[in-house]
């Protein structure tokens, strides 16, 4: 297996595993040039000819070539053009992370004027860019079925929806009684605008109602919250937290307030796994097949989010059942090795029909 990349100095390349790593150097172009660009600017910080042309002499020597998300979907089509010239049969793999038309323009419609004007025009670029790869590829894998549904009616290449799997660190057992620390944690990153945006939302909500003065609530994750703690001072933000198994053994609720943007939240999956039951929007809870009820509890809005922590946090029995089912549920359906089963006999047909269409 080869991998390509751009060397970055802060990323050390994973030792003892059977890849070949490829790495050219990297350097962040002009913002102003990426806002000119027709590419959004997550994809044109990264295009460059010297990486397409290495993509295609190793395209060469490869069983099959997979390009993952949105920031490197600007090769797809020029790739793939390089490699029917060259007479290569090799399938041509898009890896999605979310439906980005949907989601990126419905974060731009979050944003006052003249903001959303900026976060729109990439938006319609990186719809723009999205639609394309697609097209051009030969297989597009979709991480939640509303996505591959929405891909499906946009263009005819085959689709395969491949959920994430788990690897990460795991709670063999764990029992949420009245010592549990009476904590509601809102965990993840919220380093993009839109990210940002969630949590705030979400924090207006629990103050609105007094939840922050009623309830401990915790934000754990990196990212500028300077301005957002200024605002809640009755909550408290951890920063980035390195032993996340450690800080999740004294939360007895998670929160998955995600009131923007699609996908799938692999946060989800850490709570799951951590064994802390989850409080979650039904809509941020789609594509990750929980059954509301039984892996976690459902809420519609941010304002009902807020008003049942209090009450949730106290049921430890409910929360006790939560945490155990969803354990479950997790622990069988999300491993990484079946998805690369799937992956794999996916690859193998598409190199079939790719190789008949060579020979036609």
């Amino acid at each position: 297996m080869q991998a390509l990349a751009y060397q970055d100095a802060t990323v050390q390349i994973p030792a003892g595993q059977p890849i070949t790593w490829h790495t050219l150097p990297y350097s962040r172009p002009s913002r102003l040039r990426g806002v000119l660009s027709d590419l959004p600017d997550v994809a044109f910080r990264f295009r460059s000819r010297a990486y397409l042309a290495k993509a295609v002499e190793l395209a060469r020597t490869s069983g099959a070539v997979i390009v993952d998300f949105i920031a490197m979907a600007w090769i797809v089509a020029p790739l793939k053009r390089a490699m029917n010239a060259a007479g290569l049969d090799v399938p041509l793999v898009m890896i999605t992370h979310n439906h980005e038309r949907s989601l990126r323009r419905a974060a731009a419609r979050s944003f006052a004027f003249p903001k959303n004007l900026v976060i729109g025009y990439d938006a319609w670029k990186a719809g723009r860019l999205e639609l394309a790869a697609n097209a051009a590829a030969d297989l597009v894998t979709a991480i939640i079925d509303e996505d591959a549904h929405a891909f499906a009616n946009e263009c005819d290449t085959p689709g395969l929806v491949l959920r994430p799997g788990y690897r990460g660190p795991v709670a063999p057992t764990r029992r949420i009684d009245a010592d549990t620390p009476r904590m509601a944690t809102i965990i993840g990153n919220r380093e993009s605008a839109h990210k940002l945006l969630v949590l705030e939302h979400a924090l207006k909500a629990l103050s609105r109602h007094g939840t922050d003065a009623r309830v401990s609530i915790e934000i754990a994750g990196a990212g500028d919250l300077a301005a957002l703690a200024a605002r809640h001072p009755d909550c408290t933000f951890r920063g980035f937290v390195e032993d996340m198994p450690g800080y999740l053994h004294g939360a007895r609720l998670g929160l998955v307030p995600d009131d923007l943007g699609g996908g799938f939240k692999m946060r989800v999956l850490t709570l799951a796994m951590l064994r802390v039951p989850i409080l979650g929007l039904r809509s941020a809870m789609t594509g990750t097949t929980f059954v509301d009820g039984v892996h976690y509890h459902g809420v519609d809005t941010l304002d009902e989010m807020a008003a049942v922590v209090p009450t949730l946090i106290d049921d430890t029995a409910r929360l006790d059942t939560l945490q155990n089912t969803a354990f479950a549920y997790c622990r069988d359906n999300f491993d990484w090795d079946k998805r690369g089963e799937q992956l794999m006999a996916a690859l193998s047909s598409t190199a079939r029909r790719e190789a008949r269409r060579m020979r036609a």
